[in-house]
């Protein structure tokens, strides 16, 4: 295999507040030919052996460059001085940079959580700087608009797993519940359980709906709404807008950012 081929490849590691993902990431195709997951809070433990893992099965030779997004920053530093020792030279972290390929209207964008940039910048990029809402749910649910080639920010919510485990935390009596892909929300409730369920997940797909809504209603311009975020398939069943689903969105932004880094 030549060596045009093999560079066009980039290891994106995202680390995220609940979960971390690795990907292979085609920077040709804008596509993750290979992922993998493991719990953030075994990160520390199980970053090498992740990495070495993925190399031992796609040759260590088809990834150029290694980028690592991250929402936690001690892990960053972490992540950064374990790969360097590895890697050499290959290991580039996201991070906010006047060389991104679109305009940030944001009071201090040296703030923005890299996993939200990386999504704007996969949208830019895979769209051709068509306008943009971009929607992940995660930990946090963030919606962001992306507009005449500009991050013009949006807004950020507590999403399914936060919700539940700040109603056990600050009640006495409220369960601590799990999330479910497929659970069939009842309203009315006839469970505390199903209660909880109904009002965080409806409430997060009514606040998307609103958020959406309102923005679209002040615009003129037509958006192409793209989501990912790994309750998602949770909270998409009960949303009313028309979306394009891409799962591996914000690791392929994360890899897009060994262009600009």
């Amino acid at each position: 295999m030549n060596t045009d081929v093999k560079s066009k490849f980039t290891l994106a590691i995202d680390i995220g507040n609940t979960r971390t993902h690795f990907g292979v990431v085609d920077m040709e195709n804008l596509e993750c030919i290979a992922v993998r997951n493991i719990e953030t809070n075994t990160f520390r433990d199980q970053l090498v052996s992740t990495v070495i893992e993925i190399f031992e099965r796609y040759d260590r030779s088809y990834c150029a460059q290694i980028v690592i997004s991250s929402v936690i920053k001690k892990l960053t530093g972490i992540a950064k001085s374990k790969l360097d020792e590895l890697f050499p030279g290959n290991v580039t972290i996201a991070s906010y940079t006047p060389e991104l390929p679109f305009k940030i209207s944001y009071r201090k964008p040296e703030t923005l959580g890299t996993d939200r940039l990386a999504n704007a910048l996969f949208a830019f990029s895979a769209f051709n700087g068509a306008d943009a809402i971009l929607v992940s749910a995660g930990t946090a649910v963030t919606i962001d608009v992306l507009q005449n080639a500009t991050f013009r920010g949006g807004a950020i919510l507590p999403g399914i797993r936060t919700q539940f485990s700040s109603l056990n935390q600050n009640t006495d009596a409220l369960p601590l519940l799990d999330t479910i892909a497929d659970h069939v929300i009842e309203y009315p409730g006839l469970s505390t359980d199903e209660c909880i369920r109904a009002g965080v997940i409806l409430g997060i797909s009514g606040a998307m709906n609103k958020i959406i809504s309102e923005f679209k209603r002040s615009e003129s311009n037509s958006f192409r709404i793209v989501c990912t975020g790994g309750d998602w398939d949770i909270i998409s069943k009960y949303v009313d807008f028309e979306f394009t689903t891409i799962t591996d969105m914000t690791m392929i932004g994360t890899a897009l950012f060994v262009n600009c880094c």
